[in-house]
């Protein structure tokens, strides 16, 4: 009965909060939903979480550097929830820079399929968007939301710039399967701890990692491309594609997720405030 009237609760709020978001213009959505990120952030339980995952990862850091790293992550979290309503806009498109195209062109004449992989970067919706716009939809795999309303929202969004969804785990792994086959693409933020997963160094610490991209785009011989977006200016993204990586038979799959995730170390340290440090990558 708890948990009903806390899904009941949240869900009135979120519908309210989503409408009210749709009806203001996205550069006023996106900077109000950043000042309250700022405001309310800092006093959340997963403010702890991020400043430890930050002294973790980049011990070098200083109290002041920390600080200021987690004021600019909790506006950039604030900007996310509050331009989900933009996102299916046409729009958008317009918002979106987006480097290495010719490597989605390439992947998408072929007629094969492919592991189109991020990470939550920025507003890390903004990679399925990309491969719509470039005319390469995703069956996506994600993780569902606790509250069932929730996750029908999320998914409503969703559909506007991609072919399906799908949650991660069997089921996930079956329609992936399902989708390379029929010559589809998909698409899978890779960078949270699976408790199943391979313990691989993460920022020089071990961390649980899905290895499900890799070792199927190995198996079944199709590239993989990893999308890198950042934030340049209020709700402005530059989306860089990297080329296609195509594995060998015999390459070892968590041999190539700890090089993607090298990537994305790369990738964090150039832009700290734009991950998502609230999630306990690392465990407890």
């Amino acid at each position: 009965m708890l948990r009903y009237l806390r899904y009941t609760a949240e869900s009135i709020l979120l519908i309210t909060g989503l409408i009210f978001f749709r009806i203001l213009p996205l550069d006023i959505a996106s900077a109000l939903g950043g000042l309250v990120g700022r405001i309310i952030g800092p006093f959340s339980k997963a403010h702890i979480t991020a400043e430890n995952n930050i002294k973790l990862a980049m011990p070098e850091l200083t109290p002041l550097q920390r600080e200021f790293i987690l004021k600019d992550m909790w506006d950039n979290l604030g900007r996310v929830v509050c331009e989900y309503p933009h996102l299916g806009r046409p729009m958008m498109a317009n918002r979106i820079v987006i480097e290495g195209r010719e490597h989605i062109d390439e992947v998408r004449k072929s007629g094969t399929g492919a592991f189109f992989i991020s990470g939550h970067f920025a507003n890390w919706e903004i990679a399925p968007l990309v491969a719509a716009l470039c005319h390469l939809p995703l069956v996506l795999i994600y993780r569902s939301a606790n509250n069932p309303v929730a996750d029908w929202i999320i998914r409503k969004i969703r559909s506007r710039y991609n072919l399906s969804m799908y949650n991660k785990g069997r089921e996930g792994a079956q329609e992936a399967l399902k989708a390379i086959k029929a010559g589809n693409s998909v698409g899978m933020l890779i960078d949270q701890k699976m408790n199943d997963g391979e313990a691989m160094m993460f920022f020089g610490h071990k961390a649980m990692t899905a290895t499900a991209a890799t070792h199927m785009a190995i198996k079944l011989q199709v590239p993989l491309i990893l999308a890198h977006v950042v934030r340049t200016d209020g709700a402005y993204f530059h989306v860089t594609i990297q080329p296609p990586i195509y594995y060998k038979k015999t390459e070892d799959p968590v041999h190539a997720m700890e090089h993607i995730h090298r990537m994305f170390e790369k990738w964090i340290r150039e832009n700290p405030e734009q991950w998502f440090w609230v999630h306990r990558r690392w465990g407890k």
